[in-house]
């Protein structure tokens, strides 16, 4: 028997159907949905904004290798590949496991507008509505102490992550 997964979401949207068991503002509890959304954000290049940037940068370099296969891809045959439908009109994708297809589905994902909710590979696709506008991604959260929680993310919070990871770790940008 699996437990109901709780999902805390970022967006601010108190009338989303994940909202209607939320116990008040700042308070944790049962199927919490947190709702923090930072005030005053300004518009930037957003996460497919971002990736076509890189592809205009970098499209003839190579961005990934399967070493499974053997088989590589530059930026430019990977955006390719984003460009592919994905196969249903679903509002979220899920990718799954450490193949190239994980990376494809994101970037699919971003490309066509879904939320994105990664899984490990032995969970099953989350049972609960995308969270509404402007989150995009679902963070799953292990059960460690207790029940699974799902957390929303928007895209300035995705990238401030990742711009983040990228100066700490002193990666080139």
């Amino acid at each position: 028997h699996v437990a109901p997964l709780q999902v805390e979401n970022r967006s601010g949207n108190a009338g989303h159907p994940l909202n209607q068991a939320c116990t008040g503002p700042g308070r944790m509890g049962k199927n919490r949905l947190a709702t923090v959304m930072p005030v005053g954000l300004k518009r930037e290049p957003m996460l497919y904004d971002a990736w076509q940037k890189v592809i205009q940068d970098r499209g003839d370099e190579v961005a990934l290798r399967d070493l499974a296969s053997g088989k590589s891809w530059t930026f430019a045959q990977m955006d390719r590949e984003a460009h592919t439908r994905l196969p249903d009109k679903s509002p979220m994708v899920f990718p799954q496991g450490h193949s190239p297809e994980f990376i494809f589905t994101v970037l699919r994902g971003w490309r066509w507008g879904r939320v994105v909710c990664p899984l490990e590979i032995h969970h099953q696709p989350l049972a609960v509505p995308p969270p509404p506008p402007p989150c995009c991604h679902l963070k799953t959260t292990p059960a460690a102490t207790g029940v699974p929680r799902a957390v929303a993310f928007t895209e300035a919070q995705l990238m401030a992550d990742a711009r983040n990871i990228v100066t700490t770790m002193g990666l080139r940008s």
